[in-house]
C-alpha cells in the first residue's frame, strides 16, 4: 500500500512539474519583454492597473461630486505598455519608425502633462499631478512616436471612479 501511494505521489509530482515548468517559463518570457526597448515592427498593448480591458482609475475628489468636476489620481496606480500583443485584445503597432509610445489621457483638461512616455516596455506610476474626471469614462490613447504609415495607436476606454470616503451607506 505504501509503495502504491508513493508511486501515485511521484507520478502526480511529475505531471504537476510538467504543467508548472512551462507556465513558469512563459511567465518569465513575458517578464523579459518589460525591459525590452521599444522599436519598429512591434505590436503592443496598454494596461491600466494591470488590466487591458475595462480598467478603472481612482480619482480623489470631494464627497459631493458634481458633473464635470476634476480631481487627481489616487497614488499607487499604474499604466503599462507590453509587447508582443496577444491577438485577443486590441493592439497598437509601432510601424516602421517608432521608438517611443506616448500614453495620453484624453480629457477636457488634456495637456502635455497628461501623458506618460515609454521608451521601454514596462510599468510606470500614473502621475498624481494629472487632472482627471471624478466620475464617468474617458479615453487613453497609446500612440507610437515617430509615426509612420504602418503605425497605429491603441485606444482604451477607462472608467474614473471616486473612492467612497468613510461609510457610503451613511451618506445616502
Amino acid at each position: 500500500m505504501a509503495r502504491t501511494t508513493a508511486r501515485v505521489l511521484i507520478g502526480t509530482g511529475l505531471v504537476l512539474g510538467a504543467l508548472v515548468v512551462p507556465a513558469a517559463l512563459a511567465a518569465g518570457a513575458g517578464a523579459q519583454s518589460t525591459s525590452t526597448v521599444i522599436g519598429p515592427h512591434q505590436t503592443f498593448f496598454g494596461l491600466v492597473n494591470g488590466s487591458p480591458t475595462a480598467p478603472k482609475i481612482k480619482v480623489a475628489c470631494p464627497e459631493a461630486v458634481r458633473p464635470h468636476e476634476m480631481g487627481h489620481p489616487v497614488s499607487g496606480q499604474t499604466i503599462a505598455v507590453r509587447s508582443p500583443a496577444p491577438s485577443t485584445i486590441p493592439t497598437g503597432s509601432t510601424g516602421t519608425r517608432a521608438t517611443t509610445i506616448v500614453a495620453q489621457f484624453a480629457t477636457p483638461s488634456a495637456t502635455a502633462a497628461s501623458s506618460v512616455v515609454f521608451t521601454r516596455y514596462g510599468s510606470k506610476a500614473i502621475p498624481t499631478t494629472l487632472l482627471l474626471p471624478c466620475v464617468g469614462s474617458g479615453t487613453l490613447v497609446f500612440s507610437p512616436v515617430p509615426t509612420s504609415a504602418s503605425a497605429h495607436s491603441e485606444t482604451m476606454t477607462v472608467t474614473y471612479v471616486t473612492p467612497c470616503p468613510g461609510v457610503c451607506a451613511d451618506k445616502n
